[in-house]
């Protein structure tokens, strides 16, 4: 009897809840001169590369981003989650959330001496509402980098 009244109970649950629809997964590309600067088996690549969270409790709190390639031989950053949001004051719904990525580059010791760690800033947001968490703006440097998706992922390209 305590199973017939369980299996009732469980039937009755409510299926109206609103399921949100998670969009955030990011793939991002960096080139210059139509160089791909995160192929390592280039010698004029970035071969350091760290990535910190902007908002995070501390200045060197690191953030995954996983080297990939895609189908066509180029390399990319997978980005999916990790970073601190800081939600965004705003007068209407929905809500826009903020993760803030700085990036460290540099090239190999043995390119030009003169050349200095690239200290650039990723700037990502995101529609949060009930319905849905999804990416609606990459700016890197200031400069929108948001082009669309591939393969259920949003493609951030940087040109340097």
């Amino acid at each position: 009897m305590s199973v017939l009244i369980m299996l009732w109970m469980i039937s009755c649950q409510r299926e109206d809840t609103p399921v949100r629809e998670i969009d955030q997964v990011s793939r991002i590309y960096i080139d210059s001169a139509g160089i791909d600067m995160l192929n390592d088996s280039l010698n004029i690549s970035y071969k350091t590369r760290r990535y910190y969270d902007a908002l995070g409790l501390t200045d060197n709190a690191p953030v995954s981003l996983q080297l990939k390639q895609n189908k066509n031989g180029r390399y990319f950053l997978e980005y999916t989650a990790g970073a601190v949001r800081k939600t965004l004051p705003t007068e209407h719904s929905p809500t826009i959330v903020r993760s803030i990525i700085a990036f460290q580059m540099a090239y190999p010791a043995h390119a030009t001496a003169s050349i200095l760690p690239i200290q650039d800033t990723l700037i990502l947001d995101y529609r949060f509402s009930d319905a849905e968490f999804r990416l609606i703006s990459a700016r890197y440097n200031g400069k929108e980098a948001l082009h669309g998706k591939e393969e259920n992922a949003h493609r951030i390209e940087i040109h340097k």
